[in-house]
């Protein structure tokens, strides 16, 4: 709102998924914003084509977020099963993995051990995806069932924005009956 000039020195970094070469080809992408923005490229695979990555991106997570050394072992335990996972939404995903690994100490056992009395140990005979999904699920409802279907108190406990915690809920058909 000032009339007065100011002179800033700034850097713009973009990501995306989309091919914005193509997209300017198909005008659906202006191209004078392209080729200001364009000036380096960084193309990084997907975290399927580089799993050697995840071990370290795992650590990272867990300093970050300051998981203990059981949330560790546990994951080490793991990683086979970790490693195998596609992991379709990428390093923010595997995150969220490590997160929720670290938010429910108490279920950590029913998350990793093999005596699991709600969670059965991940072994292979569904697809990861699925097996993850289900353990989102019950976290979800157990978290539900602590804080009486109380959205708001649910979705500050698991770390999520209430949007986020409505569409899981409409994702695996979660109703308050």
């Amino acid at each position: 709102g000032s009339a007065e000039h100011e002179t800033v020195n700034i850097r713009i970094i973009c990501a995306t998924k989309k091919p914005l070469e193509l997209l300017v080809k198909e005008g659906k992408f202006r191209e004078d914003l392209f080729y200001r923005l364009n000036v380096v490229t960084l193309k990084i695979p997907p975290l399927r084509e580089r799993k050697e990555d995840i071990p370290l991106l795992i650590n990272h997570f867990l300093k970050k977020h300051k998981g203990d050394e059981n949330v560790e072992k546990a994951i080490k335990k793991n990683i086979q099963a970790i490693m195998s996972y596609n992991w379709p939404g990428n390093v923010r995903e595997l995150e969220n993995f490590v997160q929720r690994a670290i938010a429910f100490p108490e279920l950590q056992e029913n998350f990793f051990n093999e005596n699991k009395t709600t969670t059965k140990e991940f072994d292979g005979s569904i697809p990861l995806d699925n097996y993850i999904d289900n353990v989102e699920k019950e976290i979800i409802l157990n978290a539900l069932g602590i804080f009486k279907w109380n959205i708001s108190k649910t979705a500050q406990y698991l770390q999520i924005p209430r949007t986020t915690l409505r569409g899981k809920m409409q994702k695996y058909g979660i109703q308050k009956d």
